[in-house]
């Protein structure tokens, strides 16, 4: 599986064209699903010393790709939210993109989440113990999205976890923002 390093120029893009997207974005309220809100911003990145906190507080370093996108943004300012289609039910709020501190107990119970599925989601995701080591770590994102922390600081690979249904959703920070939030 190949990586692509990412780049401060690729990020500030990224945050520009995801930041114009949002501005115009309408809630489809025939969705279920959590949906980014008009008006949706990046919250400003973290320091050094922010970041060895995060990683300090949950016991994980980082890979190099995913502290360069910490250094530049740091989750988003407004929740997402779930319409459920009009169907009459109330509207439900989740953080988007997650943001250290303050998400770090919703950060915490997803990391806990996994390790209830942890052996049937590993098996799904066919990882290469010689790569990713026999105890790969995964730093929640967005909603059931992960970064995985593995043997190689250079590269993230970020999957896609609920339960026992695991993927990789990209071979790369790079490749995953794009598909994710560009696509």
């Amino acid at each position: 599986m190949t990586t692509t390093q990412i780049t401060s120029d690729f990020i500030r893009g990224f945050l520009a064209k995801t930041e114009k997207k949002w501005s115009n974005h309408k809630i489809n309220n025939g969705i279920y699903g959590f949906q980014f809100q008009p008006g949706t911003k990046w919250n400003p990145g973290l320091s050094k010393e922010e970041i060895d906190a995060y990683q300090a507080e949950l016991k994980i370093q980082f890979p190099t790709d995913f502290i360069a996108f910490l250094k530049h943004a740091n989750g988003t300012n407004l929740q997402t939210v779930n319409v459920f289609g009009n169907d009459g039910n109330p509207h439900a709020h989740a953080p988007g993109v997650y943001s250290y501190p303050r998400d770090l107990k919703i950060i915490k119970q997803r990391i806990e989440w996994l390790k209830q599925d942890w052996n049937a989601a590993l098996e799904c995701l066919e990882l290469d113990d010689e790569i990713f080591g026999k105890n790969p770590k995964f730093i929640p994102f967005y909603s059931h999205r992960y970064i995985l922390s593995g043997l190689n600081p250079q590269g993230s690979i970020v999957c896609s976890i609920d339960g026992t249904d695991a993927i990789i959703y990209g071979a790369s920070l790079t490749e995953y923002l794009q598909a994710e939030f560009l696509s």
